[in-house]
């Protein structure tokens, strides 16, 4: 079903068991996915084939033979230089200054924004954000009043929530998990019970779901949530909602097992079989010559190693090819990329670059969609306690990108610009100057102390004479 059914049966006859666990049934594939995805980046063994690999020969397990697992993570490296590339340099958030608003109007919303970000830690936040939904596709928020009264963000993981939309902004949000129960007698543990649960949120409300011995979930406690909206919001890494590395999942498994393959191989070579023709030589000699690295055979007794040709060539051919495909069809940057070292500047450099700038750019977008909603219900917490009375449209957002620095390509077209373009647009292009206002700031700082002081004018002596 999709979410708008899901939406009109609920708004029809109300959440019901039979509706979570429809939900559940439908859902959990993808959100298997996506804790398997995040598994991988992690490299444990759930998430990483390679890892739990059995060498088999006509359906049966070898155990004795040399089995090495190899995981190259080029999952890891995907998803890491995107979160460097975007949240390398912090997301800035600013508010647009309206002619018709007074300043103390202004500097209060000015106050707001910065205060909620200092608390929550938002670069923080912002850059893990976009880490997980380069991983698994999506990632979810939830905002929810403070103990201290105060509205604050926290970030869930996909694979434990489900959003449902009406076209942009969200209706309903499902956080599941899982608790035990704990009961004591006298500080002894006595009974230990294990539920699912469900937090269900509408525009209104936060209602407490619980498993019950049947299965079914039983409704429980139910609370306000203060927000004019549902506060669970998801963000999306693109319309799809996949991962970085999803498409390219096959191409590093075959990488995995090829360089695995191929250690197992040398490794083997080390232990190849001995052939002896023409005799026979007792196995006390030969456990000597394991021992000594010699061995004395009779006229006429030949020895030779049993081994198998390798293609170095063509494997190391293979490797390179697959390496390429896997940077090439994730739209990533491969770190190791000898272009990066400082020899490819200007517009070989976004040439290079363009494939990872436009896949940033889609989730650029969909990052926007996501914080003018937060904003919204943010911008009306504020109104209500006469905090600040700010439009959340007017709330902006500013991504900078971290590209590979070449400091003598940028002055050199920074003196070139100067005349022809402003100082602010000048120094918005410098991948040195990271907030351009204090940089204005400091260049007026400077200009001022460099100024020679006024001399004052000199007063003539007149005497009289005579």
């Amino acid at each position: 079903m999709t979410d708008k059914a899901y939406i009109e049966l609920i708004k029809k006859d109300g959440l019901s068991s039979d509706i979570i666990k429809l939900l559940l049934t439908e859902r959990s594939a993808r959100m298997d996915e996506q804790r398997i995805l995040y598994a991988r980046y992690r490299a444990d063994a759930e998430g990483v084939p390679i890892k739990t690999r059995k060498y088999m020969i006509d359906g049966k397990e070898q155990r004795k033979k040399i089995n090495n697992r190899l995981n190259n993570d080029f999952f890891g490296d995907i998803i890491d230089v995107k979160t460097g590339f975007m949240a390398g340099v912090p997301i800035a958030y600013g508010l647009d200054y309206k002619t018709d608003s007074s300043e103390a109007a202004y500097q209060a919303g000015v106050e707001a924004i910065k205060n909620f970000n200092k608390a929550e830690v938002i670069e923080d936040s912002d850059s893990e954000m976009i880490k997980m939904a380069s991983i698994c596709g999506e990632t979810t928020r939830l905002l929810y009043i403070g103990t201290d009264g105060n509205p604050h963000l926290s970030d869930l993981n996909p694979w434990n929530t489900i959003v449902l939309y009406d076209g942009k902004e969200p209706v309903y949000g499902f956080y599941f998990y899982h608790y035990k129960e704990v009961g004591r007698l006298l500080g002894v543990i006595k009974t230990e019970k294990e539920y699912d649960a469900v937090e269900f949120y509408d525009a209104t409300h936060m209602t407490k779901y619980t498993s019950a011995n049947n299965g079914d979930y039983v409704k429980g406690e139910q609370t306000a949530h203060m927000f004019p909206g549902c506060p669970m919001f998801s963000i999306l890494n693109n319309a799809e909602a996949q991962g970085d590395g999803e498409k390219v999942l096959s191409l590093i498994d075959a990488y995995d097992r090829l360089l695995s393959d191929w250690d197992n191989e040398i490794e083997q070579f080390r232990l190849a079989y001995m052939a002896i023709m023409g005799g026979k030589i007792e196995k006390d000699a030969i456990e000597a010559m394991a021992a000594s690295g010699a061995l004395s055979v009779p006229e006429g007794v030949d020895i030779k190693f049993i081994t198998k040709q390798m293609d170095v060539n063509a494997t190391e051919k293979l490797c390179s090819i697959i390496e390429e495909n896997i940077y090439q069809f994730a739209k990533a940057i491969n770190s190791r990329d000898e272009n990066f070292a400082g020899t490819i500047t200007g517009i070989a450099l976004s040439y290079k670059m363009n494939p990872l700038d436009q896949k940033c750019l889609t989730m650029e977008r969909k990052i926007i969609t996501a914080f003018r909603y937060q904003y919204k219900l943010l911008c009306d917490i504020w109104r209500t306690r006469r905090i600040a009375d700010i439009n959340y449209l007017d709330v902006n957002f500013k991504f900078k990108r971290k590209y590979p620095q070449n400091l003598a390509s940028e002055a050199d077209i920074a003196e070139k610009l100067r005349g022809t373009v402003s100082l602010t647009t000048i120094l918005q292009n410098l991948s040195i100057v990271e907030n351009v206002d204090e940089e204005l700031q400091r260049i007026a700082e400077d200009t001022a102390i460099s100024l020679p002081a006024e001399e004052e004018p000199k007063k003539e002596t007149v005497t009289d004479e005579g």
